[in-house]
């Protein structure tokens, strides 16, 4: 029996190098979007480690360091964003491929990006003078108040029902063409209460999902780029057979026993902080509970794809779009499904029926 090892088709490579460079374009078009950016490129950069483009992978690292710099970020918070980047390349360069497979592979990964988002949300905190939520809740109504067509935002705002309208705002169920300064100052109050809420709520659960989902599919898309062979089988010199065999993919994402038990361990936990009046006792609930949910929500997720590709394998694309659109929209529907695959095992190969005559 021989084995070879098969590699991605040139198209592959070069989608994962344009969509590499699209990626450092962005950030330095836009140093504000440097964050979720830099977290999307390890995706794409990691694969070319040990190719010719490997060079093109450590600079991409450096992009946003170079983009926040020129945009006249703090020096501290501009360096930090290289660890975002550069983390995850120095795994995959130096930790060998046998050291890294499955669990233990993911675990690295995510390891890696939760200590960079921590020390970037350290220097964003030490940049902008205080809380994370706060200090960015304050920056985006400073922006909010000092744009051009502030009138028209703040309109928008108040029809979708972010910030409240003052009395007398509204004459005859129409907007008032022309605002005080007044009902302007008002406004931009109601919004920064608003998207204090919202940054309080809603920023740990991202950075809690970002590192989870982009440590894991760093993981796969590595075992995938280096675990497929073609495996020839020889019986006898005329009688050969040959087989594909790739690593699991996503859609076989499966939970150990031990990590199911600290995950329901996390989410009794989570739940008991966020019931606690403290601030801080608040916040770790929050990311305890999110860390239980992104990861049945990602085992609810393959499990769906697993479903709808079971028939048909080229539907994985599609299947993928959909997942990712009922993790946005309806994630409490995937983590359902995610918890109860733990009981039904609803991946588990049925037994063949036997043949009715």
């Amino acid at each position: 029996m021989q084995t070879v090892a098969l590699k991605p088709k040139r198209a592959e490579w070069t989608a994962m190098l344009v969509g590499l460079l699209i990626l450092c374009v962005l950030m330095l078009l836009t140093p504000a979007l440097c964050v979720p950016l830099a977290v999307a490129a390890p995706l794409l950069a990691c694969p070319l480690v040990g190719r010719k483009e490997e060079f093109v992978a450590w600079i991409s690292a450096a992009v946003p360091v170079a983009a926040s710099m020129l945009a006249g970020f703090d020096p501290l918070y501009a360096a930090s964003l290289a660890l975002i980047g550069t983390l995850p390349l120095l795994i995959t360069r130096f930790v060998p491929i046998q050291k890294r497979p499955g669990a233990i592979g993911m675990l690295m990964y995510i390891s890696a990006m939760a200590f960079a988002l921590t020390v970037v949300l350290a220097m964003a905190s030490n940049m902008l003078g205080g809380p994370l939520p706060y200090s960015l809740a304050r920056a985006f109504v400073d922006w909010v108040d000092q744009a051009e067509n502030k009138q028209m935002i703040l309109r928008r705002f108040a029809v979708n029902g972010l910030i409240s309208i003052p009395e007398g705002y509204i004459e005859q169920g129409t907007l008032r063409p022309l605002m005080e300064a007044a009902y302007h100052r008002q406004m931009l109050m109601s919004l920064k209460l608003t998207m204090e809420m919202l940054f309080t709520q809603y920023l740990p659960s991202l950075v809690v999902q970002s590192c989870l989902i982009v440590g894991l599919f760093i993981s796969l898309r590595l075992e995938r780029v280096n675990g497929v062979l073609l495996i020839v089988e020889a019986r006898t010199a005329a009688d050969k057979h040959t087989r594909v065999v790739a690593p699991p993919s996503f859609r076989l994402l499966a939970m150990p026993p031990n990590v199911r038990r600290t995950m329901f361990a996390l989410g009794v936990t989570g739940l008991l902080l966020l019931t606690s009046p403290g601030s801080f006792a608040n916040t770790v609930g929050q990311l305890c509970y999110a860390v239980f949910e992104t990861a049945f929500c990602l085992l609810g997720a393959a499990v769906m794809v697993f479903a709808y590709t079971k028939t048909d394998p080229d539907r994985r694309l599609f299947a993928g779009v959909m997942a990712a659109l009922i993790f946005v929209l309806a994630p409490f529907v995937l983590m359902l499904v995610g918890m109860l695959d733990q009981r039904f095992h609803f991946r588990k190969p049925q037994a063949p029926k036997p043949d009715e005559k």
